[in-house]
């Protein structure tokens, strides 16, 4: 595992539909596409921006999915997994962990 350095940054998450309960994957691409263009050395989703505790367990592993996707190994991704409960916590971190496995 590589060591982390220089600017890491957290993103936010781009939501749609009527009730703001989709990730809007086009701009998901461009926000990727834009901050790594910009000179970013890593991304950092559902990080300090405190939104992780609000979305919904399927929402925070699409929106890995996603970044893991558009970014094709760029940069690093670091993805934030905590949750209010241990429990939750770990398989998060498990489903997750699936995710960048299955994209590596």
């Amino acid at each position: 595992m590589a060591l982390l350095k220089g600017v890491v940054i957290p993103i936010v998450t781009p939501l749609k539909g009527k009730d703001r309960d989709k990730i809007d994957e086009a701009t998901v691409e461009k926000l990727c596409d834009f901050l790594i263009f910009k000179g970013v050395h890593g991304l950092y989703p559902c990080g300090t921006t405190g939104e992780a505790y609000l979305l919904s367990k399927d929402l925070r592993k699409e929106l890995a999915r996603l970044v893991v996707e558009k970014v094709n190994k760029r940069v690093p991704v670091v993805i934030q997994t905590g949750c209010i409960d241990t429990k939750s916590t770990i398989i998060t971190f498990i489903a997750i962990q699936t995710i960048i496995l299955l994209q590596s």
